[in-house]
């Protein structure tokens, strides 16, 4: 609860002006999902889904009116659905499962794969 009142009180510092606009319901619910989708388990996690989802954003909102010939709010709609994809086959984030891939090494995984007595012919 510490860290909030000092990333508070720091923010109203850098600004010199404390304004509500900034916490409205939008930008809510848009760090809410960039804690879900990165993996609010992990402090890594928040921080890759904040990465992910600021780049996709901005990359979206300059493809799509291009690729749809008008523009909106096309880019809400797509990320919506990379939410329900995460949340679909990876419960908790894309963080964990970056961190299972990075620590399993190619030869562990065929280590696994394979049983001593397959490998050698033994049945």
């Amino acid at each position: 609860m510490r860290a909030w009142r000092l990333a508070g009180w720091l923010y109203a510092h850098y600004i010199d002006f404390v304004n509500p606009t900034p916490f409205g319901i939008y930008a809510s619910i848009e760090y809410l999902f960039m804690a879900v989708l990165g993996g609010a388990g992990y402090v890594w996690g928040a921080v890759l889904g904040a990465g992910v989802i600021t780049l996709l954003r901005h990359w979206l909102q300059d493809f799509l009116p291009a690729l749809l010939g008008r523009s909106g709010n096309f880019e809400t709609v797509v990320l919506g659905a990379i939410l329900m994809l995460v949340l679909h086959r990876a419960r908790n984030g894309i963080a964990p499962v970056l961190v299972k891939y990075i620590r399993t090494s190619p030869q562990e995984s065929t280590r696994r794969a394979y049983p001593p007595h397959a490998a050698s012919g033994i049945a």
